[in-house]
């Protein structure tokens, strides 16, 4: 083999090690920051994970063919368990087909983190193909954003769990190479899964309370962990309850005496002496008629909010 061939073959050999490497960094990031399971949509482009995750230990890899569909299923996923699931894509439009899943997931407080293949950085800009502009592709969808290449670090400390988070990631070719090394994941979390602690909002909750003196109560998207708590909360405050299915308490036997059943709940409630002067939202934002009709009666009803997802859910 004549020299040239020689620095040929070893050029391609650090690259596609330097590609590995980055992968493996990547995925050991993820699993301490607590994802156990990712959705992987192979291709050309995001083989270098395509080949870790292969004989990697401590994932559980489902594998989609379409990222739309494969997006929705990971925010199901980390729904389900309260934890951030991953989603593996391909570069180009491939990424651009994750959007739906990810408002979603911005606007309820999951978990998900894309992320994205792509071409290496001296493509931008050119209109090569499968060459897209990756980077701040979500735009405030997701607050937190990593472009990764080569050696770079992997460092997702600053992201706190309750919105989705991109890291875009760039390869160069050969993109694999034939010998690949297993990858054992293992260790405890450094950071641990998504809960909201209502503990330290207690005092406002409290003065909101004191001051109504005809509540109701709508309740909406809860995690799992904190709907016990909910309803031992609202056996206690024996308030008009309108629960949405979504929370996962609408049909406790403990609360049925206290549900509201009629979407005309403000003309009811007068008409049977209790005129609703406050309402107080538990969970997510309500999806009902009934949330959106506060918009023409924020003179008259005050709302107090008490939810891990950072939205009012009312204009100011």
């Amino acid at each position: 083999m004549e020299g040239n061939q020689l620095e040929n073959c070893s050029h391609q050999t650090d690259v596609s090690a330097v590609n590995r490497s980055l992968v493996h960094r990547i995925l050991h990031t993820l699993y301490k920051s607590g994802v156990r399971e990712c959705c992987l949509c192979p291709a050309g482009r995001n083989s270098p994970f395509v080949t870790a995750l292969e004989s990697c230990s401590g994932l559980e890899v489902f594998t989609w063919p379409e990222e739309r569909s494969a997006a929705f299923f990971a925010l199901g996923l980390s729904k389900k368990s309260n934890r951030p699931v991953a989603i593996i894509t391909t570069s180009g439009t491939a990424v651009g087909e994750l959007l739906p899943a990810v408002m979603e997931a911005y606007y309820t407080g999951v978990p998900l983190i894309l992320v994205t293949a792509d071409r290496p950085r001296h493509f931008r800009g050119s209109g090569a193909p499968q060459t897209a502009e990756q980077v701040g592709i979500f735009s405030h969808y997701t607050p937190f954003q990593l472009d990764l290449a080569n050696d770079e670090a992997c460092d997702m400390t600053a992201w706190d769990l309750k919105s989705p988070a991109h890291i875009n990631v760039c390869f160069d070719e050969p993109l694999v190479s034939p010998n690949h090394q297993a990858l054992l994941l293992n260790g405890s979390n450094e950071k641990s899964s998504k809960t909201h602690n209502y503990s330290h909002e207690r005092d406002a909750l409290d003065h909101f309370l004191d001051q109504a003196k005809f509540p109701i109560v709508m309740v909406s998207t809860l995690a799992q962990e904190e709907r016990e708590s909910v309803v031992l909360f609202l056996q206690k405050l024996n308030a008009p309850l309108f629960l949405e299915a979504i929370s996962g308490i609408r049909e406790d036997p403990r609360l049925q005496h206290l549900r509201i059943f009629r979407s005309s709940i403000w003309q009811h409630t007068e008409e049977q002496g209790y005129p609703i002067d406050s309402v107080l939202r538990i969970g997510g934002v309500p999806t009902l008629r009934m949330w959106r009709d506060l918009e023409k009666m924020k003179s008259k009803i005050k709302v107090h909010s008490l939810s891990s997802v950072p939205f009012s859910g009312l204009s100011h």
